[in-house]
Parts: C-alpha cells; sequence; structure tokens
C-alpha cells in the first residue's frame, strides 16, 4: 500500500511541476513572448516581403512586355486563352483552375481549286 501512495505521490508532484511550468509559459507568451517563440518569424516576414516586391516587379514587366509592339507575329491560339481564362476568372472567382480548350476549326475557310 505505501509503494502504491508514493507512486501516486511522486506522480503528483511531475504534474504539480507541469502545472507551473505551462502556467509561466502561458504568462510569458501573454506579455508578448510568441514572437520569440518562433525566432525564425521576422527572418521568414522579411524573406516574405522580398518575395511580393519581387512578384510585383515580374507582374509589370511581363504587363509592360505584352503590350510592346512586337515584329514577330503573336500565336493567336494562346492569346485567345488568356483572353476567355481572364473572362472566366472574372466570372467565377471561386473556381480553381477551370478548363480552358481553344481548338482551332478543323473545317477548311475557303475553296481552293
Amino acid at each position: 500500500m505505501e509503494g502504491l501512495v508514493a507512486q501516486c505521490s511522486a506522480r503528483l508532484q511531475q504534474q504539480e511541476k507541469e502545472i507551473k511550468s505551462l502556467t509561466a509559459e502561458i504568462e510569458r507568451l501573454k506579455n508578448c513572448g510568441c514572437l520569440e517563440a518562433s525566432p525564425n518569424l521576422e527572418q521568414l516576414r522579411e524573406e516574405n516581403l522580398k518575395l511580393k516586391y519581387r512578384l510585383n516587379i515580374l507582374q509589370k514587366s511581363l504587363q509592360a512586355e505584352r503590350k510592346r509592339p512586337t515584329k514577330n507575329m503573336i500565336n493567336i491560339n494562346s492569346r485567345l486563352q488568356e483572353v476567355f481564362g481572364c473572362a472566366i476568372k472574372a466570372a467565377y472567382p471561386d473556381l480553381e483552375n477551370p478548363p480552358l480548350i481553344v481548338t482551332p476549326n478543323a473545317q477548311n475557310q475557303g475553296t481552293e481549286s
């Protein structure tokens, strides 16, 4: 019987230590210790800002490139896919990766003799 009491007493002391430790951690988190919990948080935020900035630059560059007149012929099929893709995204913003297939007409437009 004494062994069982000693075992329960030891378990109780261990649980009390854990309660004190958890209480101290809760207080630390309440006092803005949450930023210390993740030391990489500031580094990740900075990297995220840099990536967003770079993405913005690339998007502006792509828009400028598309507006620039070219001496080469454009691929009408890919341009139609872009236009219809934008229209579908505008009409159905909740739809992710909508199917988009633009196929050329298989029939001849004129008759050749």
